[in-house]
């Protein structure tokens, strides 16, 4: 996976698109970023986020998580860890209850 420029002509802004190993764009990365340039974030902001979510998708495919079915409680522990890995019981350490006051505090990994 890599970060394209996408250089704006008109009235369109320069922006930034995810583009896989395979040479397509990753259409849910570049909605996204087009929605922020719609929204007039700086070319800066949006190069970071598609930088950010390249490195999140990179991550998810370590973990052979699906990016549309991904939740936060997936990736909480690290990828050797037990937190909602089919086939694995977890072991109590990376699963966290609400504290004091409700505050929930940080999970710990496996």
């Amino acid at each position: 996976m890599r970060v394209r420029q996408v250089v704006g002509s008109g009235m369109r802004r320069e922006t930034y698109t995810l583009v896989g190993d395979d040479g397509r764009v990753i259409e849910l990365v570049d909605d996204y970023i087009a929605l922020c340039t719609d929204r007039e974030h700086s070319p800066n902001t949006l190069r970071a986020r598609a930088y950010d979510l390249k490195e999140w998708l990179t991550f998810l495919r370590l973990l052979d998580i699906d990016p549309l079915t991904a939740v936060p409680s997936m990736s909480i522990s690290s990828p050797g860890g037990c937190a909602d890995r089919a086939g694995s019981a977890s072991c109590g350490r990376c699963t966290s209850t609400r504290g004091p006051g409700g505050r929930r505090p940080r999970p710990t990994a496996c």
